[in-house]
């Protein structure tokens, strides 16, 4: 089988896989109110000083951890739910 050709069911496992992703997105955005780490660190990190401006803030480490922790979570019950 070549690296393009379809398998029986992959239609259905990426449509599968898809609604899984929206699920956690929908999940995390309702947590935290957003998936953009923009706003999540109250910093645009690709502007010129925002990386550097986010660092001396503190806001990786304030922010970062509840939100991998939730994604982590989110992805988990996922998986779990995968195996009923």
């Amino acid at each position: 089988m070549t690296r393009h050709q379809r398998r029986p069911g992959d239609s259905i496992a990426k449509q599968t896989l898809y609604t899984e992703i929206q699920r956690l997105t929908d999940g995390f955005r309702a947590a935290i109110g957003s998936s953009s780490c923009t706003d999540i660190l109250g910093e645009n990190l690709s502007q010129p000083g925002g990386r550097e401006r986010a660092s001396e803030l503190g806001l990786f480490d304030k922010n970062c951890p509840r939100a991998v922790e939730l994604a982590t979570r989110l992805g988990g019950e996922i998986l779990k739910n995968r195996q009923k």
